[in-house]
């Protein structure tokens, strides 16, 4: 009747293949995810297997790659029906659809390749390129009957995304192998370094008490000196390399860590105990770029050692005062307050203050340039009470 709404054979037919079209666009999303998101390639063949399995009418589907040893191919993986389904299509009890071949008289079929019904499809389509081809998705339908349009499509998609996820994982195989490589080799490189550390390290302590030796023979006082300023630094450098055998491929310094052992050795290397002077260190994590923990490593050994040689002596003889038996040198770095990426440095002592003249020496330039060449200001405080020394100079 005019003005009902009335459903036909050809309204069904097309909202059937809309509604399986959606159904292919859905299950292509799927493993679309599946293929550009999972790692293991043979989670995303079995998906493709599967997806084919249900949105189709086929009773196999499975994928074949190429094995060059062989010179064939071999079966990677497939998804099966749990048994074959006894219903058969409508036109099997009638004529077949067109398009439907027939099969000749006599043929011989193959046991296990046929139904009851006697007929069967199957259909192939290739993964990946022709210049390099990985195998084929293989359909297999327990009936004769064309693949249509739309199931030719969808299967083209599937072939086609699958060809992506071999690419994407011989990519990832390359990656994989490339930073396998890679870390082998970097491996090999952290203990040529750690080796080399380990002995510039030694060489610079062999240095260092070589210079005791020097200074203990050596009769000029200002030859003398100069040989002891030289294994102070020779000692700060080992001290650092000492650091650097823990992890010799890091890029960074723990400075605070660093001058614990440098006021360590100091302590040791100018008997304070016995001198009845006090060494103090109060330090908070403080990081430094490897070039800046040996500028500033250095600038500390100066001043700190001139301290403890030079801050609690007459002016002239460089006897003890009475002040010794009660010296402190005191040494505290933390970074600056509301500045995190600054930090200070104070070495501070109760002693007769800064000499006139000694300001020149050589020591204390090479501190002010090495400063300098790092980034850092030093400034002095001296009198009758002491002198202090501040550092400022960039951290991490």
């Amino acid at each position: 009747m005019y003005g009902m709404s009335q459903t036909g054979p050809f309204e069904a037919i097309v909202l059937g293949l809309s509604e399986r079209s959606e159904r292919h666009q859905a299950a292509i999303a799927r493993l679309a995810e599946c293929a550009l998101g999972e790692p293991d390639l043979d989670v995303v063949l079995q998906t493709a297997c599967e997806e084919c399995l249900s949105l189709l009418d086929i009773e196999e589907a499975r994928i074949l790659v190429y094995q060059e040893e062989a010179n064939g191919l071999t079966l990677r993986c497939r998804a099966r029906q749990p048994q074959p389904s006894p219903a058969l299509p409508v036109w099997h009890a009638a004529a077949p659809p067109a398009g439907a071949s027939a099969v000749p008289a006599g043929l011989g079929l193959v046991p296990g390749t046929m139904f009851p019904a006697g007929l069967r499809a199957m259909t192939s389509l290739p993964i990946g390129s022709a210049d390099d081809p990985f195998g084929v998705l293989e359909l297999h339908r327990p009936y004769a009957r064309e693949f249509s349009e739309l199931e030719v499509n969808f299967i083209s998609a599937v072939a086609r995304l699958l060809g992506r996820a071999v690419e994407r994982d011989r990519e990832l195989e390359a990656m994989r192998l490339a930073n396998d490589e890679l870390a082998a080799q970097a491996d090999e490189a952290r203990t040529l370094l750690r080796e080399l550390c380990h002995r510039v390290r030694n060489d610079l302590q062999g240095l260092e008490g070589q210079t005791h030796l020097l200074a203990r023979h050596t009769s000029d006082p200002v030859a003398r000196s100069g040989v002891q300023a030289l294994g102070r630094r020779l000692m700060s450098l080992a001290n650092l390399y000492e650091h650097l055998l823990a992890r010799p491929d890091q890029q960074r310094i723990a400075f605070d860590a660093y001058l614990s052992t440098l006021c360590v050795r100091l302590q040791d290397a100018h008997d304070l105990t016995a001198r009845g002077l006090t060494l103090e260190l109060h330090a908070e994590p403080v990081h430094l770029p490897l070039p800046n923990a040996v500028g500033f490593g250095i600038v500390a050994n100066e001043l700190i050692a001139n301290a403890v040689e030079h801050a609690f002596t007459d002016q002239p003889d460089d006897q003890p005062t009475g002040r010794g038996p009660n010296g402190r040198v005191r040494v505290t770095v933390a970074p600056e307050a509301n500045q995190p990426h600054v930090a200070r440095l104070t070495i501070a002592d109760d002693g007769n203050g800064l000499r006139s003249g000694c300001a020149q020496g050589e020591g204390l330039r090479l501190a002010h340039r090495l400063t300098t060449h790092h980034g850092g200001k030093l400034a002095c405080e001296t009198g009758n009470q002491g002198t202090t020394w501040h550092l400022v100079f960039p951290c991490l």
